[in-house]
Protein backbone atom coordinates (compact mmCIF):
# COMPACT_ATOMS: atom_id res chain seq x y z
CA UNK A 1 0.00 0.00 0.00
CA UNK A 2 1.12 3.59 -0.44
CA UNK A 3 0.77 6.62 1.75
CA UNK A 4 -2.32 8.58 0.66
CA UNK A 5 -0.40 11.86 0.81
CA UNK A 6 2.95 11.77 -0.75
CA UNK A 7 2.37 8.05 -2.20
CA UNK A 8 5.79 6.51 -0.50
CA UNK A 9 5.36 2.61 -0.19
CA UNK A 10 4.30 1.71 3.21
CA UNK A 11 4.21 -1.40 5.50
CA UNK A 12 0.81 -2.11 6.02
CA UNK A 13 -1.61 -4.41 3.84
CA UNK A 14 -4.76 -3.53 2.22
CA UNK A 15 -6.43 -5.74 5.29
CA UNK A 16 -4.75 -3.86 8.05
CA UNK A 17 -5.81 -0.78 6.23
CA UNK A 18 -9.19 -2.08 6.20
CA UNK A 19 -9.40 -3.09 10.11
CA UNK A 20 -7.54 0.77 10.51
CA UNK A 21 -10.62 1.90 9.07
CA UNK A 22 -9.09 5.11 7.54
CA UNK A 23 -6.40 6.20 4.74
CA UNK A 24 -2.79 5.38 4.83
CA UNK A 25 -0.57 7.57 5.81
CA UNK A 26 3.17 6.93 6.06
CA UNK A 27 4.70 7.58 9.36
CA UNK A 28 6.42 10.52 8.21
CA UNK A 29 3.24 12.18 6.67
CA UNK A 30 1.81 10.77 10.09
CA UNK A 31 3.80 13.18 12.12
CA UNK A 32 3.02 15.64 9.87
CA UNK A 33 -0.30 15.63 10.75
CA UNK A 34 -0.06 15.35 14.33
CA UNK A 35 1.79 17.90 14.51
CA UNK A 36 -0.33 20.36 12.76
CA UNK A 37 -3.42 18.88 14.69
CA UNK A 38 -1.10 20.23 17.89
CA UNK A 39 -1.10 23.54 16.56
CA UNK A 40 -4.33 23.65 15.87
CA UNK A 41 -5.45 22.84 19.63
CA UNK A 42 -3.05 25.37 21.05
CA UNK A 43 -4.23 28.15 19.02
CA UNK A 44 -7.37 27.76 19.54
CA UNK A 45 -7.33 27.09 23.09
CA UNK A 46 -5.48 30.69 23.26
CA UNK A 47 -8.58 32.24 21.42
CA UNK A 48 -10.86 30.63 23.59
CA UNK A 49 -9.27 31.76 26.37
CA UNK A 50 -8.98 35.14 25.06
CA UNK A 51 -5.50 35.16 25.01
CA UNK A 52 -5.44 35.45 20.77
CA UNK A 53 -7.44 37.66 19.12
CA UNK A 54 -8.73 35.88 15.95
CA UNK A 55 -7.80 32.49 14.31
Amino acid sequence: MNCHLCHKPTALTETELARLGTKLACADCAVKIAEQIELYVKVFKEWKNGTKKGL
